[in-house]
């Protein structure tokens, strides 16, 4: 009779650690997932970003006109991301415009626009 109790219950720890297991990797699944999309959810837009502002350092104003409308379709309207995408894309149509015209200045200054819900 020794024989017929010692194998009672090892299938429910058996169950049971398997459970917790799938739990355990699963919450882990989701920490990381979650953790991967907080790191790189704004990816294209920072990289987009960035290669706008080395542009404009290189002063290539054309090519920073292309790159700041790409940040405008990326931003949303209402954003402070957006509001200021939107204000470097006139800021540049307007000196991309000034530059065609003869005997103009290279420089327009930047709108100091920065107060909140405009």
């Amino acid at each position: 009779m020794a024989g017929y109790l010692d194998s009672y219950g090892v299938a429910e720890g058996k169950r049971e650690r398997g459970l917790k297991r799938i739990l355990i990797w699963s919450l882990a699944i989701v920490i990381v997932a979650g953790g991967l999309y907080g790191w790189f959810r704004n990816y294209r837009q920072e990289r987009v970003v960035k290669q706008f502002f080395t542009l404009l350092q290189e002063k290539k104003y054309q090519e920073a006109l292309e790159q700041a409308n790409r940040a405008v379709e990326l931003t949303k309207e209402d954003s402070e991301a957006g509001r200021l995408a939107r204000n470097e894309r006139g800021r540049l149509t307007a000196l991309l415009a000034q530059n065609s015209a003869p005997g103009t200045s290279d420089v327009v200054p930047a709108s100091n626009d920065s107060s909140p819900g405009q």
